[in-house]
């Protein structure tokens, strides 16, 4: 029975935590952006109500970027005739954080 409660209290303390963290977050909402390491290699590409959009790495090997690009969607990047935005940032976490809220503006912009 305490084992019980202790389970139910902690699962309490977390969805409260967890809420009051959203509430006070300006990212896209059930998309979660990768770490850098993600980038080194591969090209992110999502959709977010309405928007398209990918993150990839840019730049020279001794200086990288993360390129976050985005266009109204519902058209693949190459198919779509609307116009494209895009902005460079740092190549670390501080960089991912700084694209997602970048990418959260443009979808307010964009639709």
């Amino acid at each position: 029975m305490c084992y019980t409660e202790n389970i139910d209290g902690i699962r309490q303390r977390f969805r409260l935590s967890r809420a009051i963290w959203q509430k006070g977050r300006q990212s896209m909402e059930n998309i979660s952006l990768y770490g850098t390491l993600y980038y080194e290699k591969s090209i992110f590409k999502g959709s977010y109500r309405g928007m398209n959009f990918w993150i990839q790495k840019g730049g020279e090997e001794d200086t990288p970027v993360l390129t976050a690009t985005a266009w109204k969607g519902p058209y693949n990047f190459d198919s779509t005739k609307e116009e494209k935005f895009s902005k460079d940032f740092p190549f670390s976490q501080e960089g991912i954080d700084m694209a997602d809220r970048w990418l959260t503006e443009q979808q307010k912009i964009l639709v």
